[in-house]
């Protein structure tokens, strides 16, 4: 229950059991039959599990190969591991963010669409928020002000079409970083929502 919310990567390291003699107190013995519940629960959960001795890795269970429909090829369990990596990498990178705005992605599990909000991060010298035409924005209880426009949609195709292409402010607002941005976000959220995924916003 504590994991399963987060979109991430879990590592558990434990200690070995079962190589040695057994304990020589009560207390001991208890340790290692919790312990070894816990390896067990664990390594039936995981997508892989290692042995390590000297070391060197034994696996002792690892996600199968698979092919697609037709017989094409696709990266290997540790390809896509790496790739996975490569992702947690890059995301750490510094980014500058548009001037005028940001958007925000979130899955709406009730609708059953992916909700793309745009809120305005032009400030003033007094922290007043300003929409796209200079109309200063009201905040309520120090919250940011209301999005200045929400898009609800199906897909991620559809996300992106109404954003960059139907949405005229757009050109002006976006940069080339900032619309590829987007384009995974919302390629993700259509992922988690078709799959029953927990979505997190990168």
């Amino acid at each position: 229950n504590l994991t399963e919310p987060w979109n991430c990567t879990f590592v558990f390291v434990t200690n070995e059991l079962g190589s040695g003699t057994h304990g020589p107190s009560q207390a001991t013995r208890k340790f290692v039959d919790a312990q070894g519940w816990l390896n067990q629960y664990v390594a039936k959960r995981a997508q892989v599990v290692i042995h390590m001795v000297c070391g060197c890795a034994n696996v002792i269970k690892e996600e199968k190969d698979s092919r697609r429909a037709g017989g094409l090829d696709v990266p290997t369990p540790q390809q896509k591991r790496e790739a996975t990596m490569l992702d947690h990498y890059l995301s750490k990178r510094s980014v500058a963010m548009d001037k005028k705005g940001y958007f925000l992605v979130k899955v709406d599990r009730e609708k059953l669409v992916i909700r793309v909000s745009f809120h305005s991060c032009i400030v003033n010298d007094k922290g007043e928020f300003f929409d796209l035409d200079g109309n200063r924005l009201s905040c309520c209880n120090g919250k940011s002000p209301d999005p200045l426009k929400v898009w609800e949609c199906r897909t991620a195709k559809e996300a992106t079409m109404k954003i960059l292409e139907d949405w005229e402010p757009a050109k002006d607002l976006l940069s080339v970083g900032h619309a590829g941005y987007l384009g995974r976000e919302v390629q993700k959220a259509e992922d988690a929502l078709y799959n029953g995924w927990k979505f997190q916003q990168d």
